[in-house]
């Protein structure tokens, strides 16, 4: 486990930006730190530290690591008991499913408002030139293991030439 610390001004931040740091680049374990406050009617000032641990394999929920007042844990001596806590975090099998079922509900309401932006604005294309429309774009954008490599975004030009269009190329 390569775990990397995202330190944040904002506790909702930290995580959302650790979930682009999962989805943008190689790392799959992030804790992100975040901390808000702000003064009371006193003029004191009050704040909230919040820890999470965010993973790919908890499909980037943030798991709340524990309730800390101070960033001792962070120093040397703490450190390495700190880590350790953060490794014994599992989501369970019973979580992990809920997850997924979620994940497939977001993904089919995306896929149904994603037809039917295509079916209204695209004149031209029948019910199954939209689903391959679809298909093709996902293919090209996660690849197919052995078959076909993700497509990069330097790979689209806007070419106006017929057969290195961005949608020849999709396709």
């Amino acid at each position: 486990m390569t775990l990397r610390i995202l330190i944040l001004t904002a506790v909702n931040g930290a995580v959302h930006y650790a979930n682009a740091l999962l989805h943008y680049t190689s790392y799959t374990d992030i804790i992100a730190i975040g901390m808000t406050g702000f003064k009371n009617d006193t003029g004191s000032i009050e704040y909230a530290i919040g820890v999470y641990y965010v993973s790919k394999s908890n499909f980037g929920i943030g798991q709340k690591v524990d309730d800390y007042t101070d960033f001792s844990f962070l120093k040397k001596d703490n450190f390495n008991q700190f880590i350790e806590k953060v490794k014994c975090l599992q989501l369970s099998q019973d979580e992990l499913d809920k997850l997924k079922e979620q994940r497939k509900r977001e993904i089919n309401a995306s896929l149904v408002k994603l037809n039917n932006d295509i079916y209204q604005n695209e004149n031209g294309l029948g019910e199954s030139d939209r689903v391959y429309l679809v298909a093709a774009s996902i293919i090209a954008t996660l690849g197919v293991p052995g078959n076909v490599t993700a497509l990069e975004k330097s790979e689209l030009k806007s070419s106006p030439e017929i057969g290195n269009r961005d949608g020849d190329i999709i396709l």
